[in-house]
Order: C-alpha cells, then sequence, then structure tokens
C-alpha cells in the first residue's frame, strides 16, 4: 500500500557548555487506548523491550564560544558556521582564478587590447556575488496556516453575523459585521463564556467544576439597510472559541464565534544576578483538561507548569535565575499527562502557539543571547555574501593581471586570426 510520510518539525535552543552535545529520540510504550496505567509518558530506552521493532534516533551537534567575533551557524551538513563559508568561499575564488585566466587570452585577442582583466573581472564579480546573495541558508520554515475560516451560522437571506478575524489574543482589536436585520433594529449582542471553579474532591469533575455562562457584549441599532459594523476588543478571557450571539427582543437571530489565542509575555528583567528571579505572564489560557495546563521548560529541562483556572485564562509567574553567567531559555507549551507537546501545531490545539523568552544571568563570561533583526536574520547574512562577492572579483583581476604578464614575458605578441 501506499507509504504515509509524516513531517515532524521542532527547534530547540542550544543550551549547555561549549562542546558536543546530542539529541536521541526513542519510542514510547503506547500501542492504542488503555484504561490502566500509562507508562508511555516518558521515552522507553530499553528499546529491545518493545512489543515490536521501533527505530529510534540520535543526533549530534556542537555548542561553539559565543564569546568569538565569527557569526554562529544554525543548520546541518558537511560544513557548518565559519568551515562551511570558509570553504565556500576558498573553492569559488580558485574558481574564479581559473576561469579567469582562461577567458584573457581570448578577450585580449579578439580586441588587441589589454583588456582581459577587466573584462573577466567584471563578470566574475557579478557571478561570485550572484553565488553568495542567492545561496539558500537552510530549509526555510513553512509559512504559518492562516487564520480559522470565518463561517455564518445563518443562511443569506437571514440576519447574519461576521468576524473580521477568526482568531485573535485578549486585548487586540476585532470588528463584529452584522446584516440581514431589520432596518433600525435594537440588537444585543452577548459573548459566551464559563465560570471554572477548582476543588479538591475528586468527584465526577475530577475537582474542576465548570459553568456554561452567556454575559452582555454591546448593543447596537441596525442601520437603514439593516446592516452595522462594531469594533471591540477580545475579551481577557479563557482561551478557545467563544459564541457571539445577536438577539432582537430577546429572540436569538444569529451567531458567530470567534478563537481566543493563548500568549504569554516576558515582563523581565532580560538582565539578572543568579538567584534573583524572572516573571512572565499569560493570558488567554483554556479551561479544558487539555488546554488548562502548560509545562514551562527552563534550558530544555521541565521546570513545572502553569494553569489559570480560577483567574478566567490569565496568570503571572515567577522562575529563579540559576545556572552559569550568560544567556538562558524559558520555552511554555501546552502539553498532556504532564509533558509539553513540541510540535503543537500537529495537536488537537494547532492555534495555541508555543513560547520562547531568553535572558542573560550577568557575571565574567556572560554573553547576551544572539540578535535577530525583525526580518529574521543579522546584517551578516547580507554583508558576508556582499563582501565576499567583491573579494572574489579582486583576486581574479590579480589572476588575470599575473597570467598576462607571464604571457607577455615567455610569447610574442598575438596576430589577428
Amino acid at each position: 500500500g501506499a507509504q504515509t510520510i509524516r513531517d515532524l518539525r521542532e527547534s530547540l535552543p542550544a543550551t549547555g557548555g561549549v562542546g558536543l552535545h546530542t539529541i536521541d529520540v526513542y519510542p514510547a510504550l503506547y500501542w492504542g487506548p488503555d484504561t490502566g496505567p500509562t507508562p508511555w509518558k516518558i521515552a522507553h530506552i530499553s528499546d529491545g523491550d518493545q512489543p515490536t521493532v521501533v527505530p529510534k534516533y540520535h543526533f549530534e551537534f556542537t555548542i561553539t564560544d559565543l564569546n568569538g567575533t565569527a557569526p554562529q551557524s544554525v543548520g546541518g551538513g558537511a560544513a557548518s558556521g565559519d568551515d562551511g563559508l570558509a570553504g565556500a568561499f576558498l573553492g569559488l575564488t580558485a574558481a574564479a582564478a581559473v576561469v579567469a585566466v582562461a577567458l584573457e587570452a581570448p578577450i585580449r585577442r579578439t580586441n588587441r587590447k589589454n583588456r582581459g582583466p577587466v573584462a573577466a573581472a567584471a563578470v566574475l564579480m557579478l557571478l561570485g556575488g550572484l553565488a553568495l546573495v542567492g545561496a539558500p541558508a537552510g530549509a526555510a520554515e513553512p509559512a504559518p496556516a492562516g487564520d480559522p475560516p470565518i463561517t455564518f451560522m445563518a443562511a443569506a437571506s437571514e440576519p447574519t453575523l461576521g468576524l473580521n478575524t477568526g482568531l485573535a489574543p485578549p486585548a487586540s482589536d476585532y470588528t463584529i459585521q452584522g446584516s440581514g436585520f431589520a432596518p433600525g433594529a435594537a440588537i444585543d449582542l452577548t459573548w459566551s463564556t464559563v465560570s471554572a471553579k477548582a476543588t479538591k474532591y475528586n468527584d465526577k469533575n475530577k475537582g474542576w467544576n465548570i459553568t456554561p455562562e452567556e454575559r452582555p457584549l454591546a448593543s447596537v441599532t441596525a442601520d437603514s439597510s439593516g446592516s452595522f459594523s462594531l469594533a471591540q476588543k477580545v475579551p481577557y478571557d479563557f482561551g478557545g472559541s467563544h459564541t457571539i450571539t445577536a438577539k432582537v427582543a430577546g429572540a436569538t437571530l444569529a451567531q458567530t464565534s470567534l478563537m481566543i489565542q493563548p500568549t504569554f509575555e516576558f515582563v523581565g528583567p532580560s538582565h539578572v544576578q543568579a538567584g534573583q528571579k524572572v516573571t512572565i505572564r499569560g493570558y488567554g489560557l483554556g479551561y479544558e483538561k487539555y488546554t488548562a495546563i502548560w509545562s514551562v521548560l527552563y534550558d530544555n529541562q521541565l521546570n513545572g507548569w502553569v494553569s489559570a483556572f480560577e483567574t478566567r485564562g490569565n496568570v503571572t509567574f515567577e522562575i529563579y535565575a540559576v545556572g552559569a553567567p550568560g544567556a538562558h531559555y524559558i520555552d511554555i507549551h501546552e502539553g498532556s499527562n504532564g509533558w509539553p507537546y513540541l510540535n503543537l501545531w500537529e495537536s488537537p490545539w494547532p492555534w495555541e502557539p508555543a513560547q520562547h523568552f531568553s535572558f542573560v544571568i550577568d557575571g565574567e563570561g556572560a554573553v547576551p543571547p544572539p540578535q535577530v533583526t525583525a526580518g529574521g536574520a543579522s546584517p551578516s547574512a547580507w554583508l558576508l555574501p556582499l563582501g565576499a562577492g567583491v573579494a572574489v572579483g579582486a583576486v581574479a583581476v590579480q589572476a588575470v593581471r599575473a597570467a598576462s604578464a607571464s604571457r607577455a614575458a615567455l610569447a610574442s605578441k598575438p596576430t589577428k586570426p
């Protein structure tokens, strides 16, 4: 039968000391629904004890000294970082010199003038610059999926509601648009949410009691065509889907929905001393079983989890800054069974993005996190190729001039064919 290929993509911050580091991927002991214990929560290291043969993977990478001046390269291959750039530069330079010598003689014979160095250098500078500037820096991540489609809950001939976006974080702007209402109708808009309460008792809700609610959102009057447009801000409420209902005289006439997207912000500080705290705030966390708990990783190690069940999706928490001086990282992921879901776009809740923050513990040897421009690359991404192209051209000029001088000393002037 046809073979199904699933693509899993994830990036992890490189943490730890300078030198070789490894990533190992092991299978987990889980073979379908089970009402018993779930030992598949962690990697099954003894792969020989698996019911069937499941592959495991081993990857290696090297952390270089960030105190150096050379830019760091991300990605794999036979050569990486400075070695890959230097190898490509030297190879292109050697090729440029060979081509320059080959082109010099025909150009000179055709024009009866010593134009070889200038012409060959111009061509090679152009080709070298284009080759370096146009070389891909690595496999680009696919563009993130757009907002979910906006659906209307009624036929076109009846009152309808629509939004200019289907997914938005708390406090962001959105617009409600309505049409098909009676001219001048007084319309009441309501917002669906829940009231959540956590208890210590193991009742039928496992201690999480949820009560659906409908709250007033706004009131608006339809214009002479039976339409309206109303600008709003997303409430600081639980993440997930919320239904917006349009009522006239208490009767429901139209509905649509807005998905609140969870988000976190790093309050800071960005530079601390070891033992101090850094603060993070979160908004729009969910209330369901698999959207309420968020795993917090400190330098790739599970540090704990946070939730906002009784605070309507809003949370503030602190983490002690520990470790050696230098850059440290905090990653926040949704998850299940107490473990982070690293590739959230493949999870049941792909609208919940992973969060990544960095800060610096000051002290001797501290290194700030690498800076990235809004375009996603540092200035070296275009300055280095441009400079390399100019250097290749300069080497080509010298090679052609040397070849011309040698021919002038060892041979007579070429005659016209």
